[in-house]
């Protein structure tokens, strides 16, 4: 059904951009949405941004988009 197709259409634009990150083990893309990122326990200040930042370059690359951070990050 439509849906379906929708789903499918977003899972694929998510893999093509998610294929061509370094994603550290201590972060993962969440399943149900591209731009959460989940920290697995012990993932540092620099490792997110590290990865925000390939995301936000790949994006931006591929679809020509600017993703603004939200919420904005604050290091300790």
């Amino acid at each position: 059904d439509h849906r379906d197709l929708h789903l499918s259409l977003r899972r694929q634009r998510q893999m093509c951009i998610r294929d061509r990150l370094s994603i550290p083990e201590t972060l993962r893309i969440y399943e149900n949405h591209s731009l959460v990122l989940i920290n697995n326990g012990k993932a540092s200040f620099d490792d997110v941004k590290n990865l925000l930042d390939q995301i936000r370059i790949k994006i931006f690359n591929k679809f020509n988009v600017q993703l603004e951070i939200e919420p904005e990050i604050i290091s300790s």
